[in-house]
């Protein structure tokens, strides 16, 4: 038999200290656990004048919202940028809802009109923010 994981490991963590951590808490048997592949984890800071120019825009325009760093289970080419000392955040400037998260890389994912130019008028205003500040 063979089964095979999908591990989002950590930023503080890494592959190996994860399958360290399955192998102490299996018992033991005939198996082997082999990684096949591994991304590293990335993190850009929240202490930053870039980070507080997206929260104070967001919360502008979506007085309603939370805006709070988080991790996104997927992976993004923010990693490669992070390793060359780039700071990267991931953010969509729109409202979406459960079934707008479902469609996301499906046969069917789409925005609606209004959220495409409530994004547009978000990103322009921190582009100008950013260029003053």
């Amino acid at each position: 038999a063979e089964a095979v994981l999908d591990i989002r490991v950590l930023p503080d963590r890494s592959a190996e200290e994860v399958v360290s951590e399955i192998r102490q808490n299996l018992p033991s048997g005939p198996f082997s656990l082999e990684v096949i592949q591994s991304i590293e984890a990335s993190l850009s800071p929240v202490e930053t004048d870039f980070f507080q120019c997206l929260k104070e825009t967001a919360e502008k325009f979506f007085p309603q919202a939370l805006f709070l760093p988080g991790i996104f289970p997927g992976f993004t080419d923010s990693r490669c940028f992070r390793r060359l000392g780039m700071t990267c955040y991931g953010w969509i400037p729109a409202m979406i809802d459960s079934e707008d998260i479902g469609r996301i890389h499906g046969v069917d994912e789409r925005i609606r009109i209004s959220d495409l130019v409530t994004g547009i008028r978000v990103l322009w205003e921190i582009i100008q923010r950013l260029e003053t500040s």
